[in-house]
């Protein structure tokens, strides 16, 4: 079987012994799916599942593993590509992963422990109120470009235009933020055990 993840949603191309062309099935991206998907594939030790390495991380790879199913995540640079498919959709790319895994075409990363990989992660986030932070301090800053670049924000905010070392102060304040928030997230995943 081979996935193309989303955030919102999987589409899977399921490849059974003796098909030539995967069904495609979409399913929400949650585990409850996922293991219903796997439940009703049957005899899980001959199911081979494989998906696109991308911005989710590894969590698919070991709820699917946890469930007794091989499965591999594939770097996208390493995905044999026709010279004509040049158009991308999530249909497409479960059927092209499903027939290539069978194929033995695909090569595997290595998966980082769940430790490893949370440290790894540059936008990891620990609780709601880091996202808030973020997206608050995000928002700030937009306002802060807004305010002294263009000038229907000026004339709205009252701002006028700041010359260059007004310029970097503020954008170094608004970025300091940002960095000290992330050095806080570091310390306190450091002080784990």
């Amino acid at each position: 079987m081979g996935m193309d993840t989303s955030m919102r949603e999987i589409v899977c191309g399921v490849l059974r012994p003796g098909m030539e062309v995967p069904a495609v099935e979409r399913i929400p991206n949650d585990e409850e799916p996922v293991r219903r998907l796997i439940g009703k594939l049957g005899d899980r030790r001959r199911l081979s599942v494989c998906y696109e390495a991308g911005p989710s991380g590894y969590e698919l790879h070991r709820l699917i593993i946890s469930m007794g199913v091989a499965c591999e995540v594939i770097a996208p640079s390493l995905i044999p590509k026709g010279a004509s498919e040049r158009v991308k959709t999530d249909r497409r790319d479960a059927v092209r992963l499903a027939l290539a895994l069978r194929a033995g075409m695909l090569t595997a990363v290595r998966i980082p422990s769940p430790a490893k990989d949370e440290r790894q992660s540059a936008f990891s986030l620990d609780t709601i109120s880091d996202r808030t932070f973020i997206i608050t301090t995000g928002l700030s800053f937009f306002l802060l470009v807004m305010s002294t670049v263009l000038r229907p924000f000026q004339t709205i905010l009252k701002t006028t235009t700041l010359d260059v070392r007004q310029w970097l102060l503020c954008t170094t304040v608004a970025l300091s933020i940002i960095v000290a928030t992330e050095i806080r997230k570091a310390v306190r995943r450091a002080d784990r055990p």
